[in-house]
């Protein structure tokens, strides 16, 4: 039985669910007091409030997907007890070597700078920085945006998207992550399951702003399937291997005279049911086969998590 660890309200979650042909055990963080639960040293069990269990004898792999990104009406204290035992019980998938993809932590060992050295050796990267208690005086001509290097929100809720700066008048007291502009015709975004790669394009002539993320829901071009020749299929392959991992999704830049792509970053557990929603390339179908059936592993990084 496939564990699923993510929350009650996660829609890729739904997908999955409906799509698999293996039974699944749903384990929503945000519902946990819903569930019966005991864990000793020898063995566990789960039971959730519809009747169905999960145990330490029945369970063959386990997926994370979201988890963390919801949370409970709960003193911070015991909300973090909760999240240590998620971790607690990910750890017991670990050690018997049945995680599939990665752990939730592995944007924080494999950061963006990391994978920008290492993705020098098999793709065009733009000239980026990271700066803090000093100017970047900038007289280059060059233009550059500014990015976050997490996936945080402020204290108001609100996200940091791609956006042009001048580099010359940023503050020089706050830490900065800054990129050189591209310009660039198309976006292509590859999804990375295992040994296979999936992916796909979309045109930026309707984008109003530098960040497609910020534009997901408009009327904008939708995604369409792209092809990955054997060439850059290798090179994929060798840099996820390189940074010890098979899955994510890693988002590229392409102009339309240049069959070059300029590689941006790869999202570890980045969403990829809004590039084929409706399923026309089956892809829902190819990400519940590789959950299901691809060799499970214990994950390096999972020391960490």
């Amino acid at each position: 039985m496939l564990l699923l660890l993510t929350g009650s309200s996660d829609g890729t979650a739904d997908r999955i669910v409906q799509q698999s042909e293996l039974p699944v055990f749903r384990f929503n963080l945000d519902l946990f007091s819903e569930y019966k639960i005991i864990h000793n040293v020898e063995n566990w069990s789960i039971t959730n409030p519809a009747g169905l269990t999960i145990s330490s004898e029945t369970a063959t792999r386990v997926f994370w997907w979201k988890a963390f990104s919801y949370g409970l009406d709960l003193d911070s204290f015991l909300l973090e007890e909760i999240r240590y035992f998620f971790r607690e019980l990910y750890s017991w998938f670990g050690y018997r070597n049945a995680i599939i993809g990665n752990p939730p932590n592995t944007e924080n060992i494999i950061g963006k700078l990391r994978q920008l050295e290492i993705a020098s050796k098999y793709f065009s990267i733009s000239e980026t920085h990271l700066h803090v208690g000093v100017p970047f005086n900038d007289s280059s001509g060059k233009k550059f945006v500014v990015k976050s290097l997490t996936s945080g929100l402020t204290v108001s809720n609100k996200a940091m998207f791609t956006q042009e700066v001048d580099l010359n008048k940023l503050d020089p007291k706050l830490l900065w992550y800054t990129q050189e502009l591209i310009v660039s015709d198309f976006d292509v975004t590859v999804l990375v399951l295992g040994n296979k790669v999936r992916g796909f394009s979309r045109s930026r002539e309707k984008l109003q702003g530098l960040d497609w993320r910020s534009e997901q829901f408009t009327n904008i071009d939708k995604w369409h399937s792209y092809p990955i020749d054997s060439a850059l299929s290798e090179r994929i392959n060798n840099f996820c291997k390189e940074i010890g991992v098979e899955w994510g999704r890693i988002d590229f830049m392409k102009k339309v005279d240049s069959p070059e792509l300029q590689f941006l970053e790869m999202n570890m557990n980045g969403q990829w049911v809004f590039l084929d929603f409706e399923n026309e390339y089956g892809l829902i179908n190819e990400v519940v086969e590789y959950i299901e059936k691809s060799p499970t592993h214990s994950h390096q990084n999972l020391r960490s998590s």
